[in-house]
């Protein structure tokens, strides 16, 4: 069974890793952060969560759309509009529909993880490729894969 290395647990490295999985790999994800979602972030304050990395998302391709109505029939988005309210007080609208999560964008994210083999708090410092595998170093770990997808913001992954 063919093995990878899936950097960033935030939406890209979610579905890379359940697209990996879905077709027989052995996948493990990797995130440096507390939890998973990456943008897809959601605090709470005063009891109520409000989102301050992606607050919906808006489905224009008809694959994604596909992916976004099984989220739906699980309960993890809600089709939130279709368009945004102008200066003359009026929607908008663009025909897009546009989807939240219940709870905050953070719950699609847990809702994409489930099943999913995520290490957290995971701080890669080396990635390398041997050209027969992949590895990925943290401080005090090495792991090796068939191959590695690095998903994480450009300005984490150079640093």
């Amino acid at each position: 069974m063919p093995t990878a290395i899936v950097l960033g647990a935030g939406i890209s490295g979610l579905l890379a890793a359940r697209s990996l999985r879905a077709a027989g790999w052995t996948v493990t994800v990797l995130d440096q952060g507390r939890g998973v979602g990456g943008r897809l972030a959601t605090r709470r304050i005063a009891g109520q969560a409000f989102d301050h990395g992606g607050q919906f998302l808006s489905v224009r391709e008809p694959r994604f759309a596909a992916l976004v109505a099984e989220w739906e029939r699980a309960g993890a988005v809600a089709q939130w509009g279709r368009g945004f309210l102008g200066d003359d007080g009026h929607v908008a609208a663009d025909g897009f529909p546009r989807y939240r999560a219940p709870g905050g964008m953070t719950q699609l994210a847990k809702h994409l993880a489930d099943g999913l083999t995520v290490e957290l708090d995971t701080t890669i410092t080396a990635i390398a490729s041997d050209g027969d595998a992949a590895t990925a170093r943290a401080a005090d770990r090495t792991w090796r894969a068939d191959t590695l997808i690095a998903t994480a913001p450009v300005a984490q992954t150079l640093a």
